[in-house]
C-alpha cells in the first residue's frame, strides 16, 4: 500500500498495520505465507523459525475452472466473438495494478492483428471510465468488450479468452503475493502476459515459456509480448494449449495444496 501510493509510509494506517502484523508474527504458533520466498523473508526479517512458516498460494477449484468453461460457443455467438483472437482481462485498474500501460499494450495487440482481435474485459469499472482510457490509448471503437459478471459466470467469460494478462505493478512487495487469477487463467489453459517479479509466477512463466514477462513499460516490450504470443498461439489447437498450461495450476495452485498445509497445522 506504501510503495503504489496508497499510505503514505508515516501515516496512522501504515503503522498500525506494521505494528500489529510484527506483533502477531511473534505470538503465532504457526504462519502461512504465500510464496517460499516470503517464508524465508518473514523468517529473516522477524527472526522466526522457519519450521513454524508453510507455504499456501492462492490455490483454485479445478473443477470450477476446467475444460469445459473453455470457448462456450453460446458466448462466443452472443458477443460476436467468434473467430477472433481474444485477450482477456479479470481485474481492476490503478492502484496495485497497472492502467495506462495496459491500454497502450492492448493497442499494440490491435495493430498486430488487426480486427481479428477483441480485449474482453471482466471489470466492476464505469462503462465511462473504460471508454476514457480507450480514447486516451487511440483504441479503435469495437475492441474492447466490457462485462461486468457475476462470480460463477467468470469461468465461462474467461475462458472465451487465447491468451490472458496479469497487469500487476512491479513494486518489491509483489515477489511476496500470490494472484488467484494466475491459478484461473493456468487452470483454463491460458498463456499470460505478467509484469516482472510478480510472486513465483513471473519466473515459472518465462522458465516454461507459457506466456512473457514484460521487462519494461514500453510501446517496443508490449509488441515482443504480442509478438510472442502469436508464435505461441500459431499452428496450435485450443485443446493442445489448454493440454500444456493446466499441469501448471495443477501443480502451483491445486486447492490439495492447501489441504495439505492446514492438516499439517491442525492435524485431524
Amino acid at each position: 500500500m506504501i510503495e503504489n501510493g496508497t499510505w503514505n509510509k508515516k501515516g496512522l494506517a501504515a503503522r498500525i498495520l506494521t505494528f500489529f502484523e510484527g506483533s502477531l508474527a511473534k505470538k503465532a504458533d504457526f504462519l502461512i505465507a504465500t510464496t517460499e520466498r516470503f517464508k524465508y523473508e518473514m523468517s529473516n526479517k522477524l527472526n522466526l523459525d522457519v519450521n513454524k512458516i508453510f507455504v499456501k498460494p492462492a490455490c483454485v477449484d479445478l473443477d470450477l475452472f476446467s475444460y469445459k468453461n473453455v470457448k462456450n460457443e453460446y458466448l462466443l455467438k452472443e458477443l460476436n466473438l467468434e473467430g477472433k483472437i481474444i485477450c482477456v482481462y479479470a481485474g481492476k485498474f490503478g492502484g496495485i495494478y497497472l492502467g495506462n500501460e495496459v491500454f497502450d499494450l492492448i493497442l499494440e495487440a490491435e495493430k498486430f492483428w488487426g480486427d481479428r482481435f477483441r480485449f474482453l474485459l471482466l471489470t466492476s469499472h464505469p462503462k465511462e471510465e473504460i471508454e476514457l482510457f480507450r480514447q486516451n490509448s487511440g483504441i479503435g471503437l469495437h475492441t474492447i468488450i466490457r462485462k461486468f459478471v457475476k462470480h460463477s459466470e467468470v469461468p465461462n467469460y474467461m475462458g472465451l479468452g487465447d491468451f490472458a494478462l496479469t497487469p500487476v505493478k512491479s513494486v518489491p512487495s509483489k515477489r511476496f503475493c500470490t494472484p488467484i487469477k494466475d491459478g484461473e487463467y493456468w487452470a483454463l489453459g491460458l498463456p499470460i502476459v505478467i509484469t516482472k517479479e510478480i510472486s513465483d509466477d513471473s519466473e515459472i512463466i518465462e522458465r516454461n515459456a507459457i506466456g512473457y514477462v514484460l521487462k519494461e513499460l514500453t510501446n517496443q516490450e508490449y509488441f515482443n509480448a504480442v509478438q510472442k504470443i502469436d508464435t505461441f498461439l500459431k499452428g496450435k489447437s485450443r485443446m493442445e494449449i489448454y493440454n500444456k498450461i493446466r499441469p501448471f495450476a495443477e501443480k502451483y495452485r491445486n486447492l490439495q495444496i492447501a489441504d495439505g498445509v492446514y492438516q499439517e497445522i491442525y492435524g485431524n
